[in-house]
């Protein structure tokens, strides 16, 4: 196995947190606006009513608690549906409004500074939402239709105090929100300020880990394969993998690194490197195949050994590979597939 050595010495830089895309259920972020303007309220026409569906961004944290921090990022995107259509309604109500008001095509981002998750899941932070689309069009009863681009609109920071639950490897956040956008129309000076509220709701599920990379054929007349029959929750600090159809007694070690990749027969290997981004390996675990062909270990990865070792975040995915020692007929060594392991708190 000395060949792959200077290989397996390369190393890349600490990670930092990976965000996760929790999908917003459109059943359960019902919301509602309200408007005021310089000529009087703004009234539904004929509804105030909307839902929201897409995604919003966040990064977790785990520490003294499974979920200890969290974060609203940017990179989200929440549709508004339907569009919103409003009026200024007249004094004289046998006349037409005074205005109509439209809003089409809004998508929103939601974004905060850091905040410390409490033992039972809630929160509290301030939270700014962003127009990340949309147009206003302004229709006066006195006629000169004018149409307003939101995009990079924002509202005040409002405060928000919200939950987030755990159960298995889905992740829920449930937070009442809310946000006012101001805007003045240039046609014919009306100021107005739209409220938005509701419910933000939306979840993440924590994908299976997967292979990838197809392995080399060995000795066996079969390519070695790789699966996990541990746990991919960081709580639980039990990834146990497993490589099968590998020659029994050869000795064999797993790898990892944080990104895929794909290096041919390194060093006179008769496999593959399926990984990239500074390799480390797990060789305080080096061990042989058994009469089953199996090799198995319980993996660290609250100290994955990259230079230097950390810890696995929520979000992340790491990638591993067993590599192993084949006679094929002489001497050389070998690689299973790739596995991509994505982790839950």
């Amino acid at each position: 196995m000395r060949l792959l050595l200077p290989l397996l010495l390369l190393s890349g830089p600490a990670l930092a947190q990976s965000p996760i895309s929790l999908t917003i259920s459109s059943s359960q972020s019902q919301w509602n606006w309200t408007g005021t303007s310089s000529i009087g309220a703004i009234v539904g026409n004929p509804s105030t009513n909307f839902t929201l569906n897409g995604n919003m961004v966040m990064t977790l944290g785990a520490g003294v608690l499974p979920i200890s921090t969290g974060q609203f990022d940017s990179g989200g995107v929440a549709n508004v549906f339907p569009d919103l259509h409003g009026m200024i309604p007249n004094p004289l109500p046998f006349l037409p409004p005074l205005a109509t008001i439209d809003v089409v095509g809004l998508t929103l981002e939601f974004t905060s500074a850091p905040f410390i998750v409490n033992a039972n899941g809630t929160f509290s932070t301030n939270n700014v939402t962003t127009a990340l689309s949309g147009t206003v069009t302004v229709s006066p009863l006195t006629g000169g239709v004018s149409v307003i681009d939101l995009t990079g609109l924002s509202g005040d920071p409002q405060a928000l105090n919200g939950q987030i639950t755990q159960a298995g490897n889905t992740v829920t956040l449930n937070a009442p929100s809310t946000g006012t956008f101001s805007f003045i129309d240039p046609g014919t000076g009306i100021s107005a300020d739209f409220t938005i509220s509701g419910t933000l709701y939306g979840s993440w599920t924590n994908p299976a880990p997967s292979t990838y990379c197809a392995a080399a054929t060995n000795s066996t007349g079969m390519a070695g394969t790789i699966l996990m029959t541990g746990s991919t929750r960081l709580q639980d600090q039990n990834l146990v993998l497993m490589a099968t159809q590998l020659p029994v007694g050869q000795f064999a070690f797993f790898i990892v690194a944080p990104n895929q990749g794909f290096v041919a027969n390194p060093g006179g290997s008769q496999g593959n490197i399926c990984l990239s981004g500074g390799l480390g390996r797990y060789n305080s675990q080096v061990g042989q195949v058994d009469a089953f062909g199996t090799f198995a270990r319980n993996l660290s990865i609250t100290s994955i050994p990259v230079n230097p070792p950390v810890s696995a975040q929520i979000g992340e995915t790491w990638y591993f590979q067993a590599w192993y020692r084949d006679q094929n007929p002489g001497t050389v060594s070998n690689f299973t597939e790739g596995l991509a392991v994505t982790f839950a708190p």
